[in-house]
């Protein structure tokens, strides 16, 4: 249970970890952190930013920096770093984490870090990209996300092989639509 990618530009990792080990307490134990960079400006994913009236960091680079540091600090909430006379919450197992991202950079940074990947389902660059997953870290290694499709019901689904040579453990549908939620 969690949200696929929580933006580290727009939601503090203390907020973060704090909700993200609550669910992990009231799940128990079965909370998994999502966690992005941000999008880059003039992408459908910048609506947030420009709704919420907030400049996106840029470059690129600076987005990703963000990401590890954020990172870091939920981490260090979790070993209880930050308690400092109040106890702040703690996952009661540990959280699988997946970073969602786009290029290889970030994927090499996501898997020394012991993060799963999430990339875009028909990235350009997904063979590289997942590449980089760590395979030992089980279903969470590397995932991928792609508008819902009705089709992918079916086992038979040539995308499922295609995905499981590639190394992808997991694929997470993303829908708007309320008509396709009642199909689910």
């Amino acid at each position: 249970l969690g949200v696929l990618v929580n933006n580290v530009s727009l939601r503090r990792a203390e907020v973060i970890a704090g909700a993200t080990a609550s669910l992990d307490i009231v799940s128990n134990g079965r909370a998994v952190l999502g966690l992005g960079a941000g999008a880059a400006p003039k992408t459908y994913f910048a609506a947030e930013f420009d709704a919420l009236d907030i400049p996106i960091p840029t470059p690129m680079e600076r987005r990703h920096e963000l990401l590890l540091e954020s990172l870091d600090k939920i981490r260090a909430v979790w070993r209880g770093a930050h308690d400092r006379g109040v106890r702040l919450p703690k996952p009661i197992s540990e959280v699988p984490t997946i970073i969602g991202l786009n290029s290889t950079t970030l994927a090499a940074k996501a898997a020394a870090r012991g993060c799963g990947i999430n990339v875009r389902a028909n990235h350009p660059d997904l063979e590289a990209i997942g590449g980089n997953a760590d395979p030992s870290l089980g279903q969470w290694a590397a995932s991928v996300w792609l508008h819902y499709i009705p089709d992918l019901f079916y086992v038979d689904h040539p995308m499922f092989r295609r995905y499981a040579d590639l190394g992808i453990t997991r694929i997470m549908l993303m829908t708007t639509e309320h008509d396709d939620l009642l199909t689910l």
